[in-house]
């Protein structure tokens, strides 16, 4: 597996030696090391490598994130971890068998124990009138709250319990945010219109929570629920770079926490420039972050001279047994938009991978 780069996000953000009360401080401990660095992935623009060394000890300290779901990655194994705001926790292991023996040690050991026991059923009924669909999958979130609180982690980790419920409910409610392209493909309509009740039932979700803010799950619906709201006070998008602008204007408009202002402001900029181009058309998404302008820029793929995006430059995914995946392999078939939870929906009708896609 590629080495995973370390992005750093402004001076919100960054790796350091010394610790401040809110700073996250992860050590590794590696018997048996078959590999020299230990990965943590926070979400799609941001993650960091330690490096071990030859007794198989590393250490990291993290400033300007709050609770985090990393994806620890060993090798080609990547396993779910919880660590609260300001906790030091140590990721221990034998190298040989990380995907059974992975142990979180810290003050939410029973919540990480949790999560490398549970699982969550897959839902992808977009061919449901959307009465139905919103009932199941307010069942589907209410039996997995309900299950994760039979483990009385209330009791024994009450800050991951309280940020894992909202967690949870956001994982399904990202499926509404699909509904209305997962409809039109699988319900056999492709004149569906998503009617009041769902912009009403997406924006009801579209909520400040400052424990929420570094959360994958409850940062992608933000993401992606905001254009959609808009999209249900008759704004429409004719491409990413207006959705991109029009969603950062909102946050910017509407959001009073600076904590989750900033994240998303952030986030919302690096990923369409990571994914089009040049910082220079993008003046415009940055207006709310000039300073981090620069730094941005830092942690973005250059464009090539001629404008053309590279070749396969930023879709790949893992494929069985954790083996990277690069969008060559598939040239010509149809995509699925695999989202957070493995929720699966299909991408747009007559959409093939091309050898620039």
């Amino acid at each position: 597996m590629k080495k995973i780069l370390l992005f750093v996000l402004g001076a919100a953000l960054c790796a350091c030696t010394s610790k401040n009360p809110d700073d996250i401080v992860v050590n590794v401990e590696v018997e048996n090391m078959t590999v020299s660095n230990v990965g943590l992935l926070i979400d799609r623009s941001t993650s960091f490598t330690i490096p071990l060394d030859k007794h198989g000890k590393g250490r990291l300290v993290i400033t300007g994130l709050g609770n985090i779901y990393p994806r620890v990655i060993y090798g080609q194994t990547a396993k779910m971890a919880f660590i609260g705001r300001g906790e030091e926790v140590t990721l221990r292991f034998d190298g040989r068998k990380f995907k059974d023996g992975f142990r979180v040690e810290g003050r939410n050991v029973e919540a990480n124990e949790y999560l490398q026991t549970m699982t969550l059923p897959e839902f992808n009924a977009y061919d449901l009138p959307w009465e139905e669909f919103y009932a199941e999958i307010n069942r589907l979130a209410d039996d997995a709250v309900h299950l994760m609180k039979a483990r009385k982690l209330e009791q024994t980790c009450p800050d991951f319990a309280k940020v894992e419920e909202a967690r949870l409910r956001y994982l399904y409610a990202q499926t509404m945010v699909m509904y209305p392209m997962g409809h039109q493909l699988m319900g056999g309509d492709p004149d569906y219109r998503p009617g009041r009740e769902v912009y009403d039932a997406v924006g009801k979700m579209v909520v400040e929570r400052e424990d929420l803010a570094d959360v994958d799950v409850y940062r992608d619906f933000i993401h992606f629920a905001i254009p959609l709201v808009l999209e249900g006070q008759g704004r429409e998008f004719g491409d990413p770079y207006t959705r991109t602008v029009a969603t950062m204007r909102y946050v910017a408009d509407n959001f009073t926490d600076e904590k989750v202002k900033q994240t998303m402001l952030r986030l919302l900029a690096i990923e369409y420039m990571q994914n089009n181009g040049r910082i220079a058309e993008h003046s415009e998404c940055l207006h709310h972050r000039p300073a981090d302008a620069a730094r941005i820029q830092g942690g973005v793929r250059k464009p090539r001279p001629d404008g053309a995006r590279a070749p396969f430059a930023r879709f790949h995914g893992d494929g069985p047994g954790g083996k990277e995946l690069y969008a060559r392999r598939f040239q010509g078939q149809i995509p699925l938009y695999r989202h957070v939870g493995d929720m699966v929906c299909p991408a747009r009708p007559n959409c093939r991978i091309s050898a620039n896609w």
